[in-house]
């Protein structure tokens, strides 16, 4: 993945009724924008309860929510040839940025959860976006039978 800088790493460990999840973001923070990528291990019984499509859907209300942005926009793309929701968002300005667009790409491999996002000011071009986006490698899922 294309980042323009090193990213700082967080992760967050929460219990949920379905289990512990453990997220881990990178995040590239080059005020005001930021590139991230925020991935989520989600314990096998997620899917007992909710279809991949729900957790994704409400992974990005979620996401929208949490930015405090207004969604835009909602399409199905494609995340390293695997389909991706994509989500676009405005985010207001405030004292510590100017107004930023948002754009988030999700998609749950296995069982984990991935999410690349992109919270720019309007110098960022497409053209930057679209690159970022396009770098994006999906490591293929761990065959649980065999160890590989």
């Amino acid at each position: 993945m294309e980042l323009p800088g090193t990213p700082q790493t967080k992760t967050r460990k929460r219990w949920l009724p379905i289990g512990n999840v453990v997220s881990t973001v990178y995040k590239v923070e080059t005020p005001p924008d930021t590139f991230g990528l925020s991935v989520t291990d989600l314990p096998g019984i997620t899917f007992a309860f909710r279809s991949r499509e729900k957790v994704i859907e409400s992974t990005a209300e979620g996401f929208v929510e949490d930015a405090g942005a207004q969604q835009t926009g909602s399409r199905m793309t494609e995340l390293d040839g695997r389909a991706a929701k994509e989500v676009t968002y405005q985010i207001p300005a405030n004292d510590q940025h100017p107004k930023l667009r948002g754009i988030s790409r999700m998609l749950i491999d296995d069982k984990r959860l991935y999410i690349f996002y992109a919270e720019v000011s309007s110098a960022v071009t497409s053209q930057q976006l679209d690159r970022y986006f396009d770098s994006v490698q999906i490591p293929k899922a761990m065959d649980e039978n065999s160890g590989r």
